[in-house]
């Protein structure tokens, strides 16, 4: 009988987990798409981006990454670091058109990344 609470606890355990990864994960989504959205417009509007929205989420998005490599595979977070660091290279360069090409390609790494976590046996195990 104690194995049985034992392996319940273990179960619940996880999925509670990957609940909280889940809201975690989608909040941080959210806010990443909506400044890359902001930095895109931006260079629409005016042809250039000051890179302030770009830099913030830069730094939460590396803050969570202890989080996020838990639930979510490595490669699909590094293809998004790598997106982070060329669309800051391309607009330190002042090379908008590549700039905003990055930021695009960047929403669609976290739109891949957003579907990647939500909870399903491959990713809870």
């Amino acid at each position: 009988m104690w194995r049985i609470v034992v392996a319940v606890v273990c179960i619940i355990t996880v999925l509670v987990c990957g609940y909280i990864n889940l809201i975690f994960s989608d909040r941080l989504c959210d806010t990443t798409s909506e400044h890359i959205m902001r930095a895109i417009e931006s260079v629409d509007r005016t042809g250039s981006d000051d890179g302030r929205g770009l830099r913030e989420v830069t730094e939460r998005w590396q803050g969570s990454i202890g989080w996020l490599c838990i639930f979510i595979a490595h490669e699909q977070l590094d293809e998004a670091e790598a997106a982070f660091a060329r669309a800051e290279s391309y607009r330190r360069c002042g090379e908008w058109a590549e700039y905003r090409a990055e930021l695009v390609d960047l929403l669609s790494v976290i739109s891949v990344i957003r579907g990647y976590d939500h909870p399903d046996a491959i990713n809870l195990l």
